[in-house]
């Protein structure tokens, strides 16, 4: 039993041999239908994927978070590619990659015509209308578009191009899933793509997971270039969350008021030793009572949890110590008891587990040791990265269980830190001020979880 395809070929290659009386030459020919079927076929199987995720693995405090929740999922669009791509597959990324921007109604009928009529057989009318050296410019010589003649790239309007897109502000294309691909693809349909950010102004565009020979090619083919008067500059990311992260960075800057993006981009770490003297924790700050400066930057942390300044804030701070870590240092490992929870105040942490799924706990460095960071992701998969303001360890400290992970700095980090026996001393003496940190606890993890159901 054969599809109608194959069946079609069979009998083709059948009459033709019969026709001719020639076998090798009849072998020959049906060998050729054989593959302008697989051709055919597989430039109908899809190879995009519309990802729903668009938030990242890095946990940020409170107010960030909610700039997020609010802005990512309509200024945020993730295409994953799959397989082979080749110019069979360019009529479907390009496609999907304007539904995702938002392309006027009059630029996809022009741009997709054709394509929408003969599916396959739009990418080869397209790819054979690409230049010899598969090398398509974003501009033609007089700066106008090479394949739809746009002549509003100098400033005047064009009825094919939208003065607004109501689509994503940020388009992310992944290829962690992509096999290979040919110079056709790159001139029919990521060239296209590249595109994009010229008919649609304000469209920020990043590249990730691409293995080094895709980079090669892209950048010989300048749809990726170091060019500082390219109209259109791609990021490259070496993985998807890396490429989120930095786009998040992005709205946060520009949602964000200019007294609070002071505070994030100028960090101050404060003036105290570092907390390991070689393998022991030796030297750190029991409280912050004392310190003005730290106690008002926990404080407009945990007020961010709250609609109003609960009464005793700066009570509760005062429960809590700081310490101050170098790059590379393991602050907890996998099975060690969880006798603190932490609150980033400067700097950021991984949160990491074995590729391999062993949570033995010999795959990792003591506690106190230092570990290169740069090859973290060869050999451990990185759960979250906590910024300024995020919990660090508060799961497992509230349950009373051990680490199910390890924790490293990759940056030199402040952290505050609240023990068991502070926090045991806490809900006695105040009870009130430790219903409001098991509030922020609940309030973090709950958004941790919207974070991953959101994937």
């Amino acid at each position: 039993k054969v599809s109608l395809k194959e069946y079609v070929v069979l009998m083709g290659t059948f009459v033709f041999i019969t026709a001719s009386g020639d076998l090798i030459l009849g072998i020959a020919v049906g060998c050729a239908f054989a593959i302008i079927n697989f051709i055919i076929c597989y430039a109908t199987v899809e190879h995009v994927e519309v990802s729903g995720k668009r938030s990242s693995h890095i946990l940020r405090e409170f107010e960030s978070r909610k700039i997020l929740s609010k802005f990512a999922a309509e200024d945020v669009a993730v295409i994953r590619l799959h397989g082979f791509l080749f110019f069979g597959s360019s009529v479907q990324i390009v496609k999907k990659a304007k539904q995702l921007v938002g392309g006027s109604q009059k630029e996809d009928l022009v741009e997709n015509r054709s394509a929408n009529r003969l599916g396959f057989w739009g990418g080869v009318k397209r790819w054979m209308s690409s230049n010899s050296g598969h090398n398509v410019p974003l501009l033609s010589d007089d700066g106008s578009d090479p394949i739809h003649s746009y002549s509003s790239l100098n400033g005047s309007e064009s009825n094919d191009i939208p003065s607004e897109s109501n689509g994503a502000k940020y388009l992310i294309v992944d290829f962690s899933r992509v096999t290979g691909m040919d110079a056709t693809a790159i001139s029919s349909g990521l060239m296209r793509i590249k595109q994009l950010a010229v008919t649609h102004p304000g469209l920020k565009m990043v590249f990730t997971a691409l293995r080094p020979e895709f980079e090669s090619l892209l950048r010989a083919n300048e749809v990726i270039t170091d060019d500082p008067d390219d109209l259109v500059r791609i990021r490259v990311f070496d993985e998807l969350d890396d490429g989120l992260g930095h786009i998040e960075n992005k709205i946060i800057r520009s949602r964000s008021s200019e007294e609070r993006l002071d505070y994030m981009l100028t960090p101050t770490f404060p003036d105290i030793p570092y907390a390991f003297q070689g393998t022991n924790l030796s030297s750190v700050v029991s409280s912050i009572k004392s310190m003005p400066d730290a106690a008002w930057a926990l404080e407009s942390i945990f007020l961010n949890f709250f609609s109003s300044d609960p009464e005793g804030l700066s009570d509760l701070c005062s429960y809590f110590g700081l310490m101050r870590i170098e790059k590379g240092r393991v602050l907890f490992d996998v099975d060690s008891e969880a006798d603190m929870f932490y609150v980033v105040m400067v700097g950021s942490l991984a949160t990491i587990v074995p590729k391999n799924g062993d949570m033995a706990i010999t795959h990792f460095p003591k506690p106190s040791c230092f570990v290169d960071t740069a090859s973290l992701r060869h050999t451990c998969t990185i759960v979250q990265k906590a910024l300024h303001g995020s919990f660090v360890g508060e799961l497992q400290f509230v349950l009373r269980e051990k680490r199910t992970f390890a924790c490293i700095a990759t940056s030199e980090t402040a952290l505050f830190y609240m023990t068991r026996s502070r926090w045991i001393s806490l809900c006695e003496e105040q009870p009130d001020l430790a219903l409001c940190l098991a509030k922020s606890i609940n309030k973090n993890l709950a958004l941790v979880m919207m974070s991953m159901l959101a994937e």
